[in-house]
């Protein structure tokens, strides 16, 4: 069987824009999808229908989106611009940015759940600064490295083990 479907419609114009970017939750059947556009738009493919359009509230493209493998409705987004949001589906349309972290400098590169210690996430930011943060917490970082000073091009955290490489 084959099949197509057209992610986004809605793109915005940007001179370095991120395209496509996509998350894949497996135990709910969700598919997140953002990139240079304003808004993040929830597929359920066990139906294969489009369930919601979030607005991301920013005129900067979504550089990253990661989302909590286990039951959880909340998804973490990186931006452009720097900023990191915090997105809860299961709430009202206008009220499903429940976090913004503004500590980055410049485009975050990619944004991933802690493994082994719940609550908590990393950033990592072209410029070269890696951020722990605690989503229970205040609205900065717990932990700051500024590990590349001439930047980084990319940053991942290990899907099982406390660590990161960039």
């Amino acid at each position: 069987m084959v099949s197509s479907f057209r992610a986004l419609h809605e793109l915005i114009r940007v001179r370095r824009g991120s395209g496509l970017v996509l998350d894949w939750k497996q135990s709910g059947g969700t598919l997140l999808v953002g990139g240079d556009s304003r808004i993040i738009r929830v597929w359920d493919a066990h139906t294969e229908t489009q369930v919601l359009d979030l607005e991301t509230n920013c005129d900067s493209p979504v550089m990253s989106i990661t989302s909590d493998q286990g039951s959880s409705s909340t998804f973490i987004v990186g931006f452009a611009n720097g900023l990191v949001k915090v997105f809860d589906h299961r709430l009202e349309e206008e009220d499903t940015i429940v976090r913004s972290y503004h500590d980055h400098h410049s485009w975050v590169q990619n944004v991933k759940y802690h493994p082994c210690i719940s609550g908590q996430f990393l950033s990592g930011s072209l410029a070269g600064e890696v951020r722990l943060w605690d989503l229970r917490g205040s609205d900065t970082a717990i932990q700051a490295w500024d590990l590349h000073h001439t930047g980084l091009s990319v940053f991942d955290v290990h899907s099982q083990t406390g660590v990161f490489a960039t």
